[in-house]
């Protein structure tokens, strides 16, 4: 996969890649990378401030190593009690089927359909959430970017890809 070629959330200058941030060469900003993930991030999700959101992320990490795909997403609501649990329960299974649903939203257009016939078909899937669009587009040997404000979603996608043994470059923004 190329290297994806980023502009500066703030000034849209360029960005120089580091090894362990980005930095705008016009506005003097830098951007981490997290966990191997690019945060571009200017405000948070308005669920979780962006610190919080790492540290959450961290250990959906950490659990990752030891957990597959479905056991980490019923982790990820054991550790957010505010979610009552018949509805973490939903959230859960929807998880679960989202691939199934990536599938049907790329086959269900006729334009959608022909442009992933295309040899440089590309797709963004923004909000990318447990990566279920991913998957599907994945599947059907497509160059992938997921796209979320929620970082430690985007970690919960990674291991949904990985168990598939399927990539995609992910951003948090």
């Amino acid at each position: 996969m190329s290297v994806a070629e980023y502009c500066c959330p703030q000034c849209k200058g360029d960005l120089a890649a580091g090894q362990e941030d980005y930095h705008c060469e016009t506005c003097g900003r830098t951007y981490p990378i997290v966990l191997g993930i690019p945060d571009f991030r200017v405000f948070p999700d308005p669920y979780i401030d962006i610190v919080e959101d790492r540290r959450k992320a961290e250990r959906i990490f950490e659990r990752a190593a030891a957990s597959d795909f479905s056991t980490l997403v019923d982790y990820y609501w054991s550790i957010t009690p505010d979610t009552p649990s018949e509805m973490a329960r939903r959230f859960s299974a929807q998880a679960v089927n989202a691939v199934e649903r990536g599938r049907h939203l790329l086959n269900v257009h006729s334009t959608v359909k022909a442009k992933l016939e295309e040899p440089d078909a590309r797709v963004l899937d923004l909000g990318t959430r447990t990566g279920g669009l991913l998957m599907a587009a994945a599947e059907h040997g497509r160059k992938t970017i997921g796209i979320d404000i929620a970082f430690r979603w985007l970690i919960i996608a990674r291991k949904r890809l990985e168990e598939a043994g399927q990539s995609a470059r992910l951003v948090c923004c």
